[in-house]
């Protein structure tokens, strides 16, 4: 019975304390050999307390439309065994308004 977990995912983009023009933000990490699935969790604080992101996926680039400000986001991987590597390292990106883009909420009806 295989109970070796695999290595924590490398994270790749953005880069701790990266400054992207959203709202499309686009979260990158390393492949982990054997990983089956991988959690990926982002959140507007620290400690991770309420996850707006925590969900699985089979890929190693994730696309998300955020609002402006600042997150953190992790990621682990687990292997067709079940074994989980734990988190990778934490990072932190801030999300700025899209340049030459202004929005303006009307409520609707007038």
């Amino acid at each position: 019975m295989d109970t070796v977990p695999p290595p924590a995912p490398v994270l790749e983009s953005p880069d701790g304390g990266e400054e992207v023009e959203g709202p499309d933000v686009t979260l990158r990490w390393e492949r982990v050999e054997d990983a089956a699935m991988y959690r990926l969790q982002v959140s507007m604080g620290e400690g991770f307390a309420s996850a707006l992101v925590d969900t699985e996926v089979s890929v190693t680039e994730v696309e998300l439309r955020l609002k402006e400000g600042r997150y953190w986001w992790r990621v682990g991987a687990v292997d067709p065994a079940g074994n989980w590597s734990g988190w990778s390292d934490v990072r932190d990106f801030v999300v700025l308004p899209p340049k030459g883009v202004i929005e303006i909420e009307v409520p609707w009806p007038p």
